[in-house]
C-alpha cells in the first residue's frame, strides 16, 4: 500500500492527494461542533453530508454508470486516494464536489458571512481546491466536477427546506 506521503513523489502530487483525502474530515467536524455546542444543526448538516455521499454514489454508480467515465489517466480517485488505475470507472458525478459543496454551503449558511467572513472565505476556497485537486489529479472531467458542484448545492436546498428551522 503506498503512503500519500511518498518521499518518490512530487509535491504537488502529494498536495493533491492530501487535498483529497482531507475529504475524510468533513465528516467528524459535525461530530465534534455537535459535541461542543449540542447545537442540533450539526447532526442535521452530518446526515445531510452522508446522503450527499449515498445520493451522488447512486447516481454515478446507478443513472450514468458507463456513460460517463473518469479520465484517461486516472488514479487513486477513492477517499484515501489508494485504488490505483480508474480510468474505466463511472465519474459523473464527483462525490468529492458534491460533498464538500454540500458541506460549505451549510457551514457557511450556518455561521453567516456577517459573523465570519474569514471562516466562509475560508469555505469556499477549501471547495475549491478540493474541488481543483479532483481535475488535476484527472479523477474527473470539468463537467463532473461541476455536475457534483451543483449537486452538492441542490441537496443542500433540498435539505434546508424540508428541514426549515431545525437547518
Amino acid at each position: 500500500m503506498k503512503s500519500i506521503f511518498d518521499p518518490f513523489r512530487s509535491w504537488h502530487s502529494q498536495l493533491q492527494d492530501l487535498l483529497s483525502t482531507s475529504l475524510s474530515v468533513v465528516y467528524i467536524i459535525p461530530i465534534l461542533c455537535y459535541g461542543y455546542t449540542l447545537h442540533f444543526q450539526h447532526l442535521f448538516i452530518w446526515i445531510g453530508i452522508i446522503l450527499t455521499t449515498c445520493i451522488s454514489e447512486f447516481i454515478k454508480y446507478k443513472v450514468f454508470g458507463n456513460q460517463s467515465l473518469r479520465p484517461i489517466g486516472a488514479r487513486d480517485c477513492n477517499m484515501f486516494c489508494t485504488d490505483g488505475p480508474c480510468e474505466h470507472e463511472p465519474g459523473m458525478p464527483s462525490s468529492h464536489s458534491a460533498t464538500v459543496v454540500y458541506f460549505a454551503c451549510s457551514y457557511i449558511a450556518y455561521l453567516t458571512y456577517a459573523q465570519y467572513p474569514l471562516i466562509t472565505i475560508g469555505l469556499v476556497v477549501y471547495a475549491l481546491l478540493v474541488m481543483l485537486s479532483r481535475y488535476l489529479k484527472r479523477c474527473h472531467t470539468i463537467y463532473q466536477i461541476g455536475a457534483g458542484a451543483i449537486l452538492g448545492v441542490v441537496l443542500y436546498t433540498f435539505f434546508k427546506n424540508l428541514l426549515g428551522t431545525f437547518f
